[in-house]
């Protein structure tokens, strides 16, 4: 299965910020475009599916993966895709030097997010599945209320730069 055409190239928080300005500029993509977009499908294979289904596409039903059609880590980057979010190189972020004073490491490990560090006064993330309202929800209470912007990044690199992370200690 086919994770994508492009590695995310945002790899600091300025081009965070500036890559976050661009999208507000950018139309909304629907999941038959990401889809297409990332390569995972082709134009007959989702019009297939769309005269199926015609509401397949067009909800967060997760019937593609339950079907085979795309991995879990592909459906939750398309429905990133989807939401407008950014995509982030967590291997090579150049993360904020206190994000791990802000989210300790151990925290960072149970629920699969790196902490990237401060834009415009909003702590962001990266995550494998950033559209997760029960992440969302589990995170905010685990870090006593506090609101975080989701960006995606893939979730091998995630675990493998907390690894590097970890071995620093």
């Amino acid at each position: 299965m086919n994770t994508g055409n492009q590695t995310p190239g945002v790899r600091d928080l300025l081009e965070l910020k500036q890559a976050l300005m661009d999208r507000r500029g950018q139309p909304v993509l629907d999941l038959h475009q990401a889809l297409l977009e990332m390569g995972l499908m082709d134009e007959d294979a989702l019009r297939a599916l769309e005269d199926e289904d015609p509401q397949l596409l067009h909800s967060r039903s997760r019937k593609l993966v339950e079907r085979l059609l795309v991995s879990d880590q592909d459906w939750h980057r398309a429905m990133a895709r989807v939401a407008g979010l950014v995509e982030v190189d967590a291997l090579n972020f150049e993360m904020e030097r206190h994000a791990l004073e802000i989210m300790p490491l151990p925290l960072a490990r149970q629920y699969g997010v790196l902490p990237l560090g401060m834009v415009d006064e909003l702590f962001f993330v990266a995550c494998a599945k950033p559209t997760s309202e029960d992440l969302h929800h589990q995170l905010q209470t685990a870090m006593g209320g506090r609101s975080m912007p989701m960006v995606w990044a893939s979730e091998d690199a995630i675990s493998r730069r907390l690894d590097l992370l970890g071995t620093r200690d």
